[in-house]
């Protein structure tokens, strides 16, 4: 998205989308360990629904690229990894679009598991547990077709370098 939205220096826009992942990636991180810190504490398995494989499977995805992206694009020797960065940026690109995907599908299928485990009912009882669970769904929904929308559209002048 800051390859996108962010009329800085390419440069820059290289910075800001690693500071960006950096922080996912610690957060990702953070997330993982709280959840089997939760699981252990509580007696639960773990990796035992679609969702947390899932969810393991995007963390594990998406940690390994980050990783192989800053040692392929960042400048620690741009003369050595010229060839490599134009030979990985189209599967860097599928990748980060796979991830897209499969990160809001894992939150989503988590939603629908926690209401699944907590019982939770439509009805006057409910407390509203549903309009909370489904404001989350439908926030999530909106924030993945708004990111699309921003990566599907070309940056100005974009098409002009390129000759169409």
């Amino acid at each position: 998205v800051s390859f996108r939205l962010l009329p800085f220096t390419k440069l820059l826009r290289k910075k800001i989308h690693a500071a960006f992942h950096i922080v996912a990636s610690l957060l990702a991180i953070l997330g993982l360990v709280a959840q089997f810190s939760y699981h252990n504490q509580n007696g639960y398995e773990h990796l035992f629904s679609s969702h947390s494989m899932l969810g393991m499977f995007t963390a594990v995805v998406y940690l390994l690229q980050a990783v192989v992206s800053v040692g392929i694009f960042q400048d620690f020797n741009p003369r050595l990894l010229r060839g490599l960065r134009g030979d990985f940026k189209p599967f860097h690109i599928i990748l980060g679009g796979f991830l897209l995907i499969s990160a809001p599908l894992t939150v989503l299928m988590g939603l629908t598991e926690k209401a699944f485990y907590a019982n939770l009912q439509y009805g006057e009882d409910s407390e509203g547990q549903w309009w909370y669970a489904h404001g989350i769904a439908f926030g999530v929904f909106l924030a993945t077709g708004l990111t699309m929308m921003v990566l599907g559209q070309e940056r100005k002048g974009e098409a002009l370098q390129r000759g169409n």
